[in-house]
């Protein structure tokens, strides 16, 4: 739920009196309130399932997978035959963009076995 405020203003309003006096009396409160009302959005609402464009690139929304290690690569850091099936799946939907792999620079800056690299001998 979303609760939605704006000033608004009490106005003239009639109030019944106890004892002897009027039946009622008529005032004006000039201190503001908030008139409220609630909404549901829905997923279309926000500007997260919007879409956009990152450096010229056309994105169906807003949502982006980020870089991530899997440990998935083999001994030599060469990522396994599962890694384009991997990526294929979270990349379904039309309009979705991947920052691939967290790699490594060297044999020696991994850290971790099975970690993919990027690099040469060169």
């Amino acid at each position: 739920m979303l609760l939605t405020c704006r000033p608004g203003n009490l106005g003239n309003h009639s109030h019944a009196t106890p004892g002897n006096g009027p039946a009622s009396v008529v005032y004006k409160n000039p201190r503001p309130f908030l008139q409220c009302q609630t909404t549901t959005p829905t997923m279309s609402d926000s500007k997260l399932f919007q879409p956009t464009t990152v450096g010229g690139l056309p994105l169906a929304h807003r949502v982006v997978f980020a870089p991530c290690g899997r440990c998935r690569a083999d001994s030599a850091h060469v990522p396994s035959p599962l890694a384009p099936e991997y990526y294929s799946q979270r990349g379904s939907t039309p309009g979705t963009l991947i920052i691939a792999e967290a790699t490594v620079i060297s044999p020696e800056a991994g850290g971790m076995l099975s970690v993919p690299g990027i690099y040469s001998d060169a």
